[in-house]
């Protein structure tokens, strides 16, 4: 797949292009990754609300689903773009999309380091210590809970 190639190759709008074409004829399966890749795509050209958009048709397609890692992921991803957005404006965003995210058990450990991180940037340090300390509970060595 064309869509595929450009975006190993690290030519992101290409992928762009070839992943929308590709939305044309997809079902709803292939449709989630597709539109993954093409999310990823924008992320890394730095157009963060066009992968916003994207994440959010992908958690459309996946609330249909039992597939909580799955959730999850999006949950976060979402939670990351707004806080690269623009932290000070999207902070109770992003900590909101991470907070959902922690109802879903994946990757548990650095998930409540980045919200514990995310109470940090917040002004709220006293609410963070519970997620650092659950986070090392669950990996002694989670770098991002340690060193805050």
């Amino acid at each position: 797949m064309k869509a595929m190639l450009a975006f190993h190759e690290e030519e992101y709008v290409d992928a762009i292009d070839f992943f929308t074409k590709a939305l044309e004829n997809s079902d709803t399966e292939e449709k989630f990754s597709v539109l993954r890749y093409r999310a990823i795509s924008f992320k890394r050209i730095h157009q963060y609300e066009s992968s916003v958009k994207d994440f959010k048709k992908m958690y459309k397609i996946i609330q249909k689903t039992d597939n909580d890692n799955l959730k999850a992921y999006v949950l976060w991803s979402l939670g990351n773009l707004y806080s690269m957005i623009d932290k000070q404006k999207f902070k109770k965003k992003s900590l909101r999309y991470y907070l959902k995210a922690n109802e879903y058990d994946y990757d548990k450990s650095n998930l409540l380091a980045t919200i514990g991180y995310q109470y940090i940037e917040a002004g709220k340090a006293e609410d963070s210590f519970p997620y650092f300390i659950d986070a090392l509970e669950i990996d002694s060595t989670n770098a991002i809970a340690y060193s805050n």
